[in-house]
């Protein structure tokens, strides 16, 4: 999405712009914004590339980002990019911006789709928008291909930002999510 106030990060301006003159992420296969390149993914959950920009990570530093649960429990679906380019996309991706934006699977092949993304796991990403975001940087983290999940430890946790609708929250809930809510199979993990 198009905002000119919000700065650019220098490793994002080499990205293509779309037709109508947005930034097209790193990860995005063809034009079509929510069709993934699975080799893309791979490479940025092996700590190769940035999965927005797709630029080489220079040190041991990753953002992750997801709703509550993902940051409650530590596990999140979404490969790491840099901090500057999740922040980026905290502000101006339509999803993370608008609370009642849903995934779309129009002119999707199934295997395209969400549900033929992850069939099979036990973990899915959810289609609904949260409508809340956590960025949490950490010094690392270990993918698990089974589930096609990253997780981290406590102790490897550099920064949690809490976005809303493009913004950075002063406060971070506590708890970030209801413990009595996380669903029973995932309660292990905390």
């Amino acid at each position: 999405m198009k905002k000119e106030h919000i700065k650019i990060p220098d490793n994002m301006k080499s990205l293509e712009l779309t037709d109508l003159g947005y930034l097209k992420p790193w990860f995005v296969k063809g034009d079509d914004f929510r069709v993934v390149d699975g080799g893309k993914a791979y490479k940025s959950v092996m700590k190769q590339n940035c999965w927005i920009c797709g630029q080489a990570f220079n040190e041991s530093e990753y953002a992750l980002v997801g709703d509550a649960l993902s940051a409650a429990v530590r596990l999140f679906k979404e490969p790491p990019c840099h901090k500057e380019c999740a922040e980026y996309a905290a502000q101006v991706c339509p999803f993370m911006l608008y609370p009642n934006a849903k995934r779309r699977k129009a002119g999707l092949n199934e295997d395209e789709t969400l549900e033929g993304v992850n069939q099979g796991l036990e973990v899915k990403i959810a289609p609904d928008n949260p409508g809340e975001y956590f960025i949490v940087v950490v010094k690392d983290f270990t993918y698990y291909p089974g589930k096609q999940v990253m997780r981290y430890r406590k102790g490897d946790v550099i920064d949690i930002g809490y976005w809303i609708g493009g913004v950075r929250q002063q406060e971070i809930p506590d708890p970030i999510f209801p413990p009595e809510k996380i669903p029973p199979e995932m309660r292990t993990l905390l």
